[in-house]
């Protein structure tokens, strides 16, 4: 237990650390490194860990990133401004 609450410490850190310009580490990298440090220390088993992963969700937040690109390099965006500001 204290192994646990030390990882998610130092996940937090380093999810926090990149707002204060400390270490450009991101949010989802800091996940990872901590789910890792987790399986190594033995506090989870991989098995327990693949268990936690819903696969669902992850093929959700790909597909909704794969669309925002799409839209954000075609300008799907200024589309609808130039309609909406003409009026049609």
């Amino acid at each position: 237990m204290i192994v646990a609450l030390g990882v998610l410490a130092v996940t937090f850190v380093l999810s926090a650390a990149r707002r204060f310009s400390l270490l450009h580490i991101g949010r989802p990298a800091g996940a990872l490194l901590g789910a890792v440090a987790l399986v190594i220390l033995g506090t989870l088993t991989p098995a327990e860990a693949y268990a936690a992963v819903d696969l669902n969700t992850l093929g959700l937040l790909f597909g909704g990133a794969m669309i925002t690109a799409a839209t954000a390099t075609v300008g799907v965006g200024y589309l609808i401004a130039v309609f909406a500001w003409s009026g049609q």
